[in-house]
């Protein structure tokens, strides 16, 4: 007759795989759906909610260049051929691991079209892994 608190029971496993619940970015200071946004904030940060808590140390992102290969969390340019991936500075997560926001190292570029990727290398607190990667199906883009 225990209650549940912030959703977390030391001992417990689950075998629920998790899964990006939605992506977000802010365009005039708002979120809005990350999957097909126009004229976003140059400055926004991306943000991504999860089914249910992950590991911290499974997510990964790039904050030395724009390779995209090895990290859980990639932010695709779409204006490099090959495509390239945004170089962050810093994430944050937040609500019990649920939530995370992901700040890029400089302002996005108005004339290139981005998506979110977040492969199968992320793990919840029970080590599941994603069963498939997920990535935004439309390109977002930023604006004045």
């Amino acid at each position: 007759n225990q209650i549940l608190e912030n959703d977390n029971l030391s001992g417990f496993t689950s075998s629920t795989r998790p899964t990006v619940s939605s992506t977000y970015v802010k365009k005039a200071g708002s979120l809005v759906n990350g999957n097909g946004a126009s004229r976003a904030d140059a400055d926004t940060n991306i943000y991504i909610y999860f089914s249910e808590p992950m590991d911290n140390t499974s997510i990964t992102v790039n904050t030395d260049n724009t390779t995209c290969s090895g990290y859980t969390i990639q932010l695709l340019n779409l204006g490099t051929n090959p495509v390239t991936c945004v170089r962050m500075s810093s994430y944050v997560s937040w609500s019990n691991s649920k939530y995370f926001y992901f700040v890029p190292s400089s302002d996005l570029d108005e004339t290139v079209s981005y998506k979110i990727r977040v492969t199968t290398g992320v793990k919840d607190g029970s080590g599941n892994t994603m069963s498939s990667q997920f990535q935004t199906g439309s390109a977002f883009t930023v604006g004045k």
